[in-house]
């Protein structure tokens, strides 16, 4: 018997059984993390770049979800004519409109009325936020807890 031949046959045969084993185990893998959370469209509306990159980073590597980062309210009302997001993280200081006054116009649209926003900013204006029912993110936040927010509002 050609020794070498066998043991080359189960090495492949090995081989084999370990790729199936594993192709199975990363479809079921995927499937499960369809299931706990599709993804979702996140619209980051953030002037300093070094932020937007930042939280787009974050949310790119630790939730399936998909942002878009935009540097205004006007690029953001341009992209909201395309593409609904699955929800807005806008900062309360930004150029030509602040975040509530972002959000004051998102509203107005039928379509973007009842998608969820996080407002982020150093100075946040409280009252504003609370009349209106948005969540508020005061900088420096904790990362835990951003991604906590938008996985419980995705949830809801």
């Amino acid at each position: 018997m050609d020794w070498e031949l066998i043991s080359s046959w189960k090495i492949q045969a090995i081989k084999r059984q370990q790729d199936a084993v594993h192709a199975r185990h990363s479809m079921s893998s995927l499937l499960k993390r369809k299931e706990v959370a599709a993804v979702k469209t996140i619209l980051v509306v953030e002037d300093d770049a070094d932020i937007g990159d930042f939280i787009v980073q974050v949310l790119t590597q630790e939730t399936p979800h998909h942002p878009i980062l935009v540097a205004d309210g006007k690029q953001a009302l341009e992209i909201t004519r395309k593409l609904i997001p699955d929800l807005f993280i806008i900062d309360y200081l930004l150029p030509h409109m602040n975040g509530i006054e972002h959000y004051d116009i998102l509203q107005s649209r039928k379509e973007l009325a009842a998608i969820p926003t996080i407002i982020i900013s150093a100075h946040l204006p409280r009252q504003e936020i609370i009349k209106r029912k948005i969540i508020g993110f005061k900088k420096l936040f904790e990362l835990h807890e951003l991604l906590d927010t938008i996985q419980e509002t995705f949830v809801s």
